[in-house]
């Protein structure tokens, strides 16, 4: 099991998702941003994917048709534990280009690992640039 060895600032955790998402390596760098009992509800009608090996198998498969992802996240507003950032990915398939933006509510473990993520967003056909006032 890999564990961030000392605690991510809220700044180094987004980078780490950010490149994570970008590079679709096999889960295990996702993994370590994830306390071992976490939640991922990757829209607000599936069910989460719990703990390191849910989450790490629904990263597989979420991120395995993607291609050329470029993900940027706007400025995270913070309270307490709870950060919510909104984040703005461009991404092709085989066949396909698309946009796809979104948010992030986050909960935070004292250790700097999330323990709960809820995920907000909308596919949209082709490539977009983010609207005037977006991430901020």
């Amino acid at each position: 099991m890999n564990v961030v060895a000392e605690r991510l600032t809220v700044a180094e955790w987004l980078e780490r998702y950010r490149a994570a998402w970008e590079h679709a390596d096999d889960g295990s760098s996702i993994e370590e941003l994830f306390t071992e009992e976490a939640s991922y509800r990757s829209s607000p009608f599936r069910s989460p994917h719990l703990g390191h090996e849910g989450i790490r198998a629904y990263w597989r498969t979420a991120t395995r048709t993607q291609g050329d992802v470029q993900v940027s996240m706007g400025r995270p507003v913070v309270d307490g534990d709870r950060v919510v950032v909104e984040w703005w990915a461009t991404l092709s398939d085989e066949e396909h280009e698309y946009t796809l933006p979104g948010a992030l509510v986050l909960r935070f473990d004292d250790d700097g690992r999330v323990a709960d993520l809820r995920e907000y967003w909308h596919l949209e056909p082709g490539t977009r640039e983010p609207h005037d006032g977006w991430g901020r």
